[in-house]
């Protein structure tokens, strides 16, 4: 009897050991590991989602940074070739020079610049001069968009063991061991793009016009629309930190965020150029908030406060700290994990 207590208490000893190193391992291993131990080796059944590609047409941040690109191109010419608009529409970036007897040198200008394989170029006669992406530009650009993809993806649903891959028919599919698969599924919505704005002073929401430039950005739960301009002034681009923190004053939650130096440097020049004015901070396009700023901020760090609960703030702290999606995504299938 006296062996028999003691390969039993041994055989406790064995089973605590096993289970503090089980809730260790799951504590500190990461999402890889993880998969392979639960999904692989004690066969735990995942829940699958599948998500395909947005085909809808370029993305409308790459333009507007093409239409940057023009400009600043045709503006740095010897000699200067003013440039008195910019913009995205129907696809295309587009440029206007201000004075249309420099078409044909402008034209040859950005021919220069720009890979003829990749843009098409057209122009008004006029002085606008739009440049379109190839299909055949965007094919070659996707396999990179893929990779990006996939690791966005992995960051924000680091939180569950995963296992992701590009099927042959070029849609994504996520295995995750989670019992909710609208979660996962929640992540892969998301954009994750921040921007910022200037508001414009005087136009409503409620004008059945807006003024060139500008558009309706709809709010957050809780949040009014604001009239914006359509180009950002600033992006999430340049965010070093970003986390979930308490209103020192308020008690409420916000999201602090640090910028690196050259955003600091930027934002600094911006907010002092704007100081008075509003701006508004957009979330794949609502407004979360839209201050007036009443000094130039120029300590490379701060808050942004919103309608926020304590679950949205970290929810989109993750997004941003996982970065914004390079493609968009349409989720097409969900299901739970399969009951046996």
């Amino acid at each position: 009897m006296k062996g028999l207590a003691w390969i039993g208490g041994a055989l406790a000893i064995v089973a605590a050991l096993l289970v503090t190193a089980f809730v260790g391992y799951r504590g500190f291993a990461s999402p890889d590991l993880r998969w392979k131990v639960e999904a692989e080796l004690l066969h735990r059944s995942p829940s699958v989602i599948v998500a395909e590609i947005d085909e809808s047409g370029p993305d409308r941040m790459a333009l507007e940074t093409l239409a940057d690109d023009m400009a600043a191109v045709l503006n740095s010419a010897s000699p200067a070739m003013r440039v008195d608009g910019r913009g995205v529409l129907d696809g295309t970036a587009r440029v206007h020079v201000a004075t249309p007897a420099n078409l044909a040198t402008a034209r040859a200008l950005l021919a220069q610049r720009f890979v003829a394989d990749d843009y098409t170029m057209t122009d008004d006669g006029a002085g606008m001069i739009s440049l379109k992406p190839t299909p055949e530009s965007q094919a070659r650009a996707l396999p990179a968009k893929r990779t990006q993809t996939a690791e966005v993806v992995r960051r924000r649903i680091a939180f569950a063991p995963n296992r992701i891959t590009w099927l042959p028919d070029g849609r994504l599919q996520i295995e995750a061991l989670i019992d909710d698969p609208a979660i996962i599924a929640g992540a892969l919505q998301s954009s994750g793009e921040l921007t910022f704005h200037v508001v414009h002073e005087t136009a409503s929401a409620a004008d059945e016009y807006v003024p060139a430039g500008f558009m309706i950005a709809p709010g957050m739960e809780g949040v009014p629309p604001e009239v914006v301009r359509t180009r950002p002034e600033f992006t999430g681009e340049r965010l070093a930190r970003v986390n979930p923190a308490y209103d020192q004053q308020t008690g409420e939650p916000v999201l602090s965020f640090g910028l690196d130096a050259r955003g600091t440097s930027q934002f600094c020049r911006l907010t002092r150029q704007l100081t008075g004015q509003r701006f508004a901070i957009l979330f794949d396009g609502k407004v979360l908030t839209a201050p007036r700023i009443n000094e130039p901020i120029c300590g490379g760090s701060g808050q942004i406060a919103g309608n926020f609960t304590l679950e949205s703030v970290n929810n989109l702290a993750i997004m941003l700290r996982s970065g914004p999606l390079p493609v968009k995504l349409r989720v097409v299938s969900a299901r739970g994990p399969a009951s046996f």
